[in-house]
């Protein structure tokens, strides 16, 4: 599920941990990765590693405050791309890139492997311990890993993962996650939301660091080309990008987590900020949160539901004029 994102930072925004890590760190360090490449004249010149890290440690104490203030504004104004970011790595592809054939094809083999899955976690007559392991295990990351549709199916790992887990969160309640999210997560609790807000952080930067490892790993490679064996660095970078892209989509999976946890303990919360009576029964929920997902997503009205508001408690001026 990809939440979105402010336009703009501001200066607390700018100052804390969770922009560090997001924003300022990975740009930081693919700055400095850029810098080792020019320091070491590998554009036009041999590449010299010695060369580049004595240059570094000789940097001055205004470079250092340039060189941070520099990757600070380029933090602050790719900040407002972290959500495209995020939706390319999930697989949504502009029409302009020209993509669609890999996309179908990537898609076939994200489906190859659910159903793979979906042959493993059928167990047939009476499967040993070792097997029964085997079969909980697919069925286990069946759910995790892949969304129910198979028409919501994506072409990445990532798309798959988040998409499992907009499908699955408030399901049983008749919530449609995506639909809901943003009026449930006002209402969280302080405790909740340190949980979920950690979580996405998780994505974020992992993400953010998966497309700067691979930005360096292009750029070392166009300017390495020539400088020979020299050309092995870049695997440095496109290990990386692939480790950051597996942390992506584990911090994916505990990201989903944390909101089906959300609607889990304040699905309630949103009908008393609404002012709508709780439901007796779990099938009188379904069917009240159900009508709340067609308004939300489609503006049907509420019919046969009344509203249910607590007496006006006095404040201290109206006791004192009383």
């Amino acid at each position: 599920m990809s939440d979105s994102v402010p336009l703009g930072v501001s200066v607390e925004q700018a100052t804390s941990t969770r922009f560090a890590l997001v924003g300022y760190l990975p740009t930081y360090a693919g700055i400095l990765a850029v810098l080792l490449l020019i320091s070491a004249d590998a554009p036009p010149g041999p590449f010299d590693f010695k060369h580049a890290i004595v240059q570094l440690l000789n940097i001055s104490v205004s470079g250092a405050l340039v060189l941070a203030l520099v990757a600070l504004l380029l933090s602050v104004l790719l900040h407002p791309l972290q959500l495209p970011l995020v939706r390319i790595l999930e697989g949504y592809w502009p029409a302009w890139w020209g993509l669609s054939g890999l996309k179908r094809r990537a898609i076939r083999r994200q489906r190859a492997i659910r159903d793979r899955l979906v042959s493993e976690s059928q167990a047939l007559g009476n499967p040993n311990p070792r097997e029964a392991e085997q079969i909980l295990t697919a069925s286990w990351t069946l759910t995790r890993r892949f969304p129910d549709k198979d028409s919501a199916l994506m072409p990445t790992t990532l798309g798959n993962v988040l998409r499992a887990a907009e499908y699955s969160a408030g399901s049983a309640y008749g919530a449609d996650a995506v639909t809901w999210w943003s009026r449930i997560y006002p209402v969280i609790s302080a405790r909740t939301k340190e949980i979920v807000d950690d979580r996405r952080a998780q994505l974020d930067a992992s993400c953010r660091l998966c497309a700067v490892a691979m930005m360096v790993g292009l750029t070392s490679i166009l300017v390495l080309l020539d400088d020979g064996l020299w050309i092995v660095i870049t695997l440095g970078p496109l290990f990386l990008a692939w480790l950051s892209y597996r942390a992506a989509v584990s911090a994916a999976s505990q990201y989903g987590d944390a909101i089906g946890v959300a609607f889990d303990l304040h699905r309630f919360d949103v009908l008393a900020a609404l002012h709508l009576p709780l439901p007796a029964t779990p099938s009188d929920e379904r069917t009240v949160n159900g009508q709340l997902t067609l308004l939300w997503l489609q503006g049907v009205p509420l019919d046969g539901i009344a509203y249910l508001h607590e007496p006006r408690q006095p404040d201290s001026k109206d006791e004192r004029t009383s």
